[in-house]
């Protein structure tokens, strides 16, 4: 038995419905394709929108730009009144300015790694009062070593090259100690049938 197709309305022949499932794909894929550039086209024009909207409220508010012109712009004095350093007095300001920012940094990189060796040695104090051969504490070791590394990392960071260099040089030799350590209680652990 044949399918017949539906009758005309208004005399135009009615369309399939496989002919509109086609026609809402094709849509569908269209907006597929137009959608996100839309959006991204109307997210940076909103942006850029309010951006232009606080500048020009910022600008247009007197308190405000008075604000940002008393923080952004130095005094003015006239420059007849400022005398003019010698280089020899220019060059002695650039090595006292330097000298005094290299000790302010060594002062707080020593105090820093004070406070924090001094914390973290109390607290392995306590904790390895407690340890035993058969339970190490690995998030304690792995918090500490974490925390130590941090603290040195932005010592060095902060650091001049020679002070850095002999901050890695004691990591260095802290961390082979631990590993050393850490193999010889295996070892020992292996040795005396604790496995």
């Amino acid at each position: 038995m044949a399918i017949t197709p539906p009758p005309a309305l208004n005399g135009r022949p009615r369309k399939q419905l496989s002919e509109e499932l086609d026609r809402l794909d094709e849509v569908i894929n269209g907006m597929e394709e137009c959608l996100p550039q839309a959006v991204a086209d109307a997210a940076r024009d909103g942006i850029r929108q309010a951006i232009h909207d606080v500048v020009k409220e910022i600008v247009s508010e007197p308190a405000t730009l008075n604000a940002l012109r008393t923080a952004l712009l130095p005094e003015f004095v006239p420059l007849t009144l400022i005398p003019k350093p010698s280089a020899w007095a220019r060059l002695k300001a650039i090595v006292r300015n330097a000298a005094a920012k290299a000790a302010a940094a060594v002062g707080l990189a020593r105090q820093t790694v004070t406070s924090t060796v001094s914390q973290t040695c109390q607290a392995a104090k306590t904790r390895v009062a407690r340890w035993t051969l058969l339970s190490l504490p690995l998030k304690s070791i792995l918090g500490v070593s974490l925390s130590i590394g941090v603290v040195v990392a932005i010592v060095s960071l902060a650091a001049p090259h020679v002070f850095a260099a002999a901050i890695s040089g004691i990591g260095a030799a802290v961390t082979t100690a631990g590993i050393q350590t850490a193999n010889w209680l295996r070892r020992r652990k292996a040795a005396l049938g604790m496995t």
